[in-house]
């Protein structure tokens, strides 16, 4: 399989350095990366990223040498932002659009978000493998590219596009510890119905739906196996049960991230479920809108609407007044000019008239040392 990249590669003006066959923020960018800044980001400023290696470095201000800042006098580095790889299906755009939309609504950290388009993969390369008949989603095997697409340095989040959170994704950071090769909600779960969504077969197999949210660490070697070539062959019983792992490899994250509707009984507490995955369908589909929590992502996908209009308007208005900002530097610059010309017109009237001064009184003609 041709390679989508060198080992070295060039974003944001400025050279990045990686031991890996992928980099994030390089060619990945062609996978609709969208870099966005949490409200306690604070521009971007904070801790240091969780797996940064010291090796890593930019000019562009995305990585920095980050090794030997011992001193209390140090400056703090900028803040490496939460990578979050979210599957994309075509069929179901607006769910990946109030997916990133409620990520980014209640994170305290930056955030930088990728939906994992398959025709983009295959355009690239990357990806090959035939769609097999139980396939229920575009994404069921690409999500597995992640640490790659993560140039298999430090920690990146995978979650269906099916999801909302109603929670900080810095809980879900926080939870990640660098024994683990992956981490997520060990699901002891059993499908009830033969079909889901928009009538694809409903498959049913050991650790299910535990690949539909994880928290990879990238750096870790066992996820190094995880290459294009791997995800193209092998079968989905290895993939979707890690079984390029040991057991004792595969952390623990509490059920509240990856509560099944449908399955999963509500919080005693009274209040939502930290991440709601509409395994089944969301109320995207006229069957599943009246499901459990479909108000929640009804509220938050118009909240996404508004937001998009208001984007628009502000978006129209900048280039309005940019437009009306160089329309009034360009009268500026011409006024500017006639100016100039009508100046020259002048010195060359008065050094005319010199010229037939001189001659008149010299009683000849007057040779230019221009001429």
């Amino acid at each position: 399989m041709a390679m989508a990249m060198a080992a070295a590669t060039e974003t944001d003006g400025g050279e990045t350095t990686t031991e890996g066959a992928a980099v994030w923020g390089g060619w990945v960018d062609d996978l609709d990366k969208e870099s966005c800044t949490g409200g306690g980001g604070g521009g971007g400023v904070g801790e240091v990223g969780r797996g940064v290696s010291s090796k890593a470095t930019t000019k562009g201000g995305k990585l920095l040498e980050l090794a030997n800042l011992t001193t209390d006098c140090a400056p703090r580095p900028p803040r490496l932002p939460l990578r979050i790889f979210i599957g994309y299906d075509s069929r179901e755009d607006i769910a990946f659009q109030v997916c990133r939309h409620s990520i980014l609504k209640h994170s305290s950290v930056p955030a930088e978000i990728v939906a994992i388009k398959q025709d983009l993969l295959r355009k690239s390369q990357l990806y090959d493998r035939d769609r097999a008949p139980d396939e229920s989603t575009e994404f069921s095997f690409t999500r597995f590219l992640t640490p790659y697409l993560a140039g298999y340095r430090g920690w990146a989040i995978f979650v269906d596009c099916d999801f909302l959170f109603t929670a900080d994704v810095k809980e879900l950071e926080d939870m990640m510890d660098d024994k683990y090769a992956v981490m997520c909600v060990q699901h002891n779960y059993v499908p009830t119905t033969a079909t889901k969504m928009d009538g694809r077969i409903q498959t049913v197999y050991p650790r299910k739906n535990w690949s539909s949210m994880v928290l990879y660490n990238c750096s870790h070697p066992k996820n190094r196996i995880l290459t294009p070539d791997v995800v193209n062959s092998q079968s989905g019983a290895f993939l979707h049960r890690f079984l390029w792992l040991d057991d004792k490899e595969i952390g623990s994250i509490p059920w509240t991230w990856n509560w099944l509707v449908g399955h999963n009984e509500k919080p005693s507490n009274g209040l939502p479920p930290k991440a709601i995955h509409y395994t089944l369908g969301g109320p995207w589909f006229d069957a599943y809108k009246n499901c459990d929590y479909a108000e929640l992502w009804l509220k938050e996908r118009e909240e996404h609407r508004f937001t998009e209009r208001l984007h628009k308007v502000i978006q129209h208005d900048l280039l309005n007044i940019v437009e009306d900002k160089m329309n009034d530097k360009l009268d500026e610059i011409c006024a500017r000019f006639n100016e100039l010309l009508e100046a020259h017109r002048e010195t060359s009237a008065l050094q005319r008239l010199m010229l037939l001064y001189l001659q008149d009184k010299t009683g000849g003609p007057i040779i230019r040392k221009d001429a």
